[in-house]
């Protein structure tokens, strides 16, 4: 398994912290320029915790959904009706609908890619 870590603002106290991690790759860079880096059908895990607009929810759910292999795991942060968050739940509600799993004691959605969402 690799991981991929998006961020605009990586900095050492990031590196010093994972860097027991194997298979690690950094992209410095925003999420809508950084997905052209990661091949469609790719990843089992997907983590966004990006902006929090409406649009820009969409987008992301959206980009790196398709980056997903068949089985695979969308994460997403910020899952709160803070008001806030407000757009990251319309948006991830609209999308996934009743596929969504909301993690205990956290503001994380789940959803796992089937074989009929495109």
């Amino acid at each position: 398994v690799s991981f991929t870590s998006i961020d605009l603002k990586i900095g050492e106290r990031v590196f010093k912290n994972t860097e027991a991690i194997p298979d690690l790759r950094f992209i410095r860079s925003r999420s809508n320029n950084a997905r052209k880096r990661i091949l469609d059908h790719s990843a089992d895990l997907l983590f966004i915790d990006g902006a929090r607009h409406y649009e820009q929810v969409k987008k992301d759910i959206k980009n790196y959904w398709r980056k997903l292999k068949i089985g695979g795991i969308l994460l997403g942060h910020d899952y709160s009706q803070a008001s806030i968050h407000r757009d990251v739940v319309k948006a991830a509600n609209e999308a996934f609908g009743k596929r969504l799993t909301i993690l205990k004691n956290s503001r994380i959605f789940m959803v796992e890619k089937g074989r009929k969402r495109k």
